[in-house]
């Protein structure tokens, strides 16, 4: 007999159920049924707490807006009335009313507007206009050091009225001039005194010389347009009055010229001088009168050279230093050079006046290159 666990009653072993009170008398299917029911109680509470707690998010979500709502509405309200408010202090009282007003208001306001555009671009010109102007100034203040530069390197220099020459060509030796003299100032040249120019058609057509006691650089009509010329003689006429500058009969005088040609050389950094003069003298286009870019070399002592040959031989070494020393140290050591050597021309006295002007100028940094240029045209300096 199997006794059922719900109601106590007894019953067949054959039966699966409880006769009296119909409950199963399977333990496994007893579990079974209850687990189910406890699930099902389960889920019933958990989907209860859902509901609950979804519905008290939603109310809380209603309030908060409904607060919002009321504080926003009761701001814009204030907005509203503040807005009618001044609307009626301005007379007005409809929608129309307004839209009247704001037509009147744009025609009042718009020819102002456009007289405002139109003050704006006239003050954009105008600034534009005096930007320039300062810009044009400032140019001018820029250029003044450069003008009185100018003055100073040709301050003593006049140019005399000229028969048979027309002003185009003394304005191109003012203006050959001008950078040649301020080019010798940088150098260290020494202030000169007053020198005159004169432009010969007749006596002298094809030559240029410096006269000292005249005071006066004459620069023959057929060669002025060749600015070494004027350059050559204007650079007697700086090295110092007299001395026998115009003399060619001497070792000086050579030395002089080879001095001559260098400056007027290294100022237009051409070794060639004289090349537009020198088809009218008898040379090939383009060969210049003198290239200062040769390898002559200086006759030994007690033997005579031809002195234009001597004169490009002193050009030629002069432009060699150049090359070697740069163009700023041999400007200024030839320069020194004359100033401390003896009145005589010859090779080792100026060589080692040169020696020593490096010596007080750089401290002898150039004196190997020095001894080797002269050495290569077969003097040797001390």
């Amino acid at each position: 007999m199997s006794v059922c666990r719900s109601c106590g009653a007894e019953n067949p072993d054959t039966n699966k159920y409880c006769g009296a009170c119909g409950s199963a008398l399977d333990a496994t299917e007893v579990l079974r049924r209850e687990i189910d029911a406890s699930v099902d109680r389960a889920l019933a509470a958990r989907v209860k707490d859902r509901a609950v707690v979804e519905t008290q998010l939603a109310n809380a979500v209603l309030e908060k807006l409904i607060g919002w709502a009321k504080t926003y509405g009761t701001i814009l309200a204030v907005l509203i009335a503040l807005a009618a408010f001044i609307l009626a202090r301005l007379g007005i009282d409809s929608y129309q009313s307004l839209k009247t007003k704001v037509d009147e208001t744009s025609k009042t306001v718009e020819p102002k507007l456009a007289a405002a555009r139109a003050a704006a671009l006239k003050a954009e010109k105008d600034t534009n206009e005096l930007q320039a102007e300062l810009v044009k100034r400032r140019a001018q203040l820029d250029a003044i050091p450069q003008v009185v530069e100018r003055l100073t390197a040709l301050e003593k220099v006049t140019f005399e009225n000229s028969p048979g020459v027309g002003a185009d060509v003394t304005k191109f030796l003012q203006s050959s001039l001008d950078g040649f003299a301020r080019y010798l100032d940088g150098i260290g040249f020494v202030k000169r005194n007053a020198v005159s120019v004169f432009v010969d058609a007749t006596t002298t057509p094809y030559n240029a010389f410096f006269d000292p006691e005249a005071k006066r650089i004459i620069v023959g009509k057929q060669i002025a347009r060749d600015p070494d010329a004027i350059y050559s003689v204007f650079a007697q006429y700086a090295l110092g009055e007299g001395a026998g500058l115009g003399d060619q009969s001497s070792a000086r005088g050579a030395l002089v010229a080879g001095l001559t040609d260098y400056y007027p050389c290294s100022y237009r950094n051409d070794p060639k001088f004289g090349s537009i003069a020198a088809p009218l003298l008898g040379k090939k286009a383009g060969e210049g009168l003198r290239n200062l870019a040769n390898q002559r070399r200086f006759p030994p002592v007690g033997q005579e050279m031809e002195l234009h040959d001597l004169e490009e031989t002193w050009g030629g070494a002069f432009w060699e230093m150049r090359g070697k020393t740069g163009q700023a140290v041999t400007d200024r050591l030839l320069l020194r050079a004359w100033q401390r050597a003896p009145s005589g021309g010859g090779y080792t006295p100026f060589g080692a006046a040169i020696l020593a002007a490096d010596q007080a100028e750089y401290g002898g940094a150039h004196v190997a290159v020095i001894r080797d240029v002269f050495a290569r045209r077969g003097v040797r300096l001390p």
